[in-house]
């Protein structure tokens, strides 16, 4: 991975990618993606530098990421979409480089695009109390505006991000062409899907917000010999996790493993458990764990936080209240778990291209998609 860059003499690609927030994930979509440059501020706690082998990735800060855009010549810019007031400073200042750059080198302006799956209102999310926070909250909420305003293209990953749009910045621009594209994953080819033993997942960060202890305190009341868990993440829960598989021989623990590791569980794993909690400031927007254990034929438990709700409890999967307790969410993963999904059954109900990557074609073309 390159080191943050600011000259000319390193020339962005035709297409550049400007996020707060780095992951893996974003890494794996660029195998393949020639003329394209990712610079990010920060990289998430599931980011591996090594996925990004031979891709042009850099880590920037927002006034390096104005100077390589406006000396470039992109054809699209794909920004961290508008709601994310931690990264609107970002955008904003990526959109203004691109309006430069079209008056100082006197070409067409670049597409500015997002992909947008932020299912809560961004003015509910925080509470300013100090005369700095409220000053702060202003400045995000009016850049978020001209973010929404310049972008030329949207691809929402879930009917729920759309809505909350609609009720957050209520006009559209004229022009602005948008689209709800699901983000649902193909089915991955790692491996051929095998029958499922009565294998629970947990996967991500051990965190409160996504359940991880609400799931400690259900696993207690779940006694069956037979039913294994595995936990698979980083966070504050760690040690907790450890502890417990220390005395419990059903249970065991994988800290941040590779990811070619996290596929082979998910391929034995019936499965994916993933009861998120909203906070003050935070709400599961799709949830990546939930994205990658369908696309290896697991069976969900989550809540209804998730912007892919309608989606799950129509194709059989358990979706529950958002202040499910431990009781319930424990006879809801037995429930699961006694008659394990059969995994064709689960990767027949995916679409045959990734929704990601299908939205990500929608940006970049000149047509609307035709495989949604």
């Amino acid at each position: 991975m390159r080191r943050p860059v600011d000259s000319v003499e390193n020339p962005v690609g035709r297409r550049v990618l400007v996020y707060h927030q780095a992951r893996t994930a974003h890494l794996e979509r660029l195998h393949g993606a020639a003329g394209t440059t990712l610079l990010f501020q920060h990289a998430r706690y599931d980011f591996h530098p090594e996925a990004a082998a031979g891709a042009d990735v850099r880590q920037v800060s927002a006034v390096q990421a104005f100077r390589l855009i406006l000396q470039g010549a992109p054809r699209t810019v794909e920004i961290t979409e508008p709601t994310y007031y931690p990264g609107v400073r970002l955008a904003a200042a990526v959109v203004l480089a691109a309006r430069a750059t079209a008056l100082l080198h006197r070409r067409p302006r670049p597409r500015v695009v997002t992909y947008a799956i932020g299912n809560s209102d961004p003015r509910e999310d925080f509470r300013p109390v100090t005369a700095r926070e409220r000053l702060g909250y202003a400045v995000n909420h009016a850049l978020a505006g001209l973010v929404w305003r310049s972008c030329d293209r949207i691809a929402f990953g879930t009917g729920a991000a759309s809505t909350q749009y609609r009720r957050v910045f209520r006009r559209a621009p004229r022009g602005q062409r948008r689209v709800v594209i699901p983000a649902l994953p193909a089915p991955c080819r790692c491996g051929q899907p095998a029958p499922r033993a009565r294998h629970l997942v947990f996967l991500g960060s051990l965190t409160p917000r996504k359940g991880f202890d609400l799931l400690l305190r259900a696993w207690a009341e779940i006694p069956d010999p037979a039913v294994r868990l595995t936990i698979i993440g980083s966070g504050p829960g760690l040690r907790d996790a450890q502890a417990l598989a220390a005395h419990d021989p059903r249970v065991r623990v994988l800290e941040d493993p590779p990811r070619k590791r996290i596929h082979q569980v998910l391929r034995s794993a019936a499965v994916l458990v993933l009861p998120s909690q909203r906070t003050a400031r935070w709400r599961e927007q799709v949830g990546l764990p939930i994205v990658e254990a369908l696309a290896h034929g697991n069976r969900v438990v989550t809540t209804a936080e998730t912007g892919l709700t309608p989606w799950l409890r129509t194709h059989g999967h358990l979706v529950l209240p958002a202040d499910v307790g431990p009781s319930p969410l424990a006879r809801a993963l037995e429930s699961a778990l006694a008659h394990p999904p059969d995994p064709h059954r689960v990767l027949r109900t995916l679409p045959v291209r990734d929704g990601r990557q299908v939205a990500e074609d929608w940006l970049i073309a000149d047509d609307e998609p035709r495989d949604r």
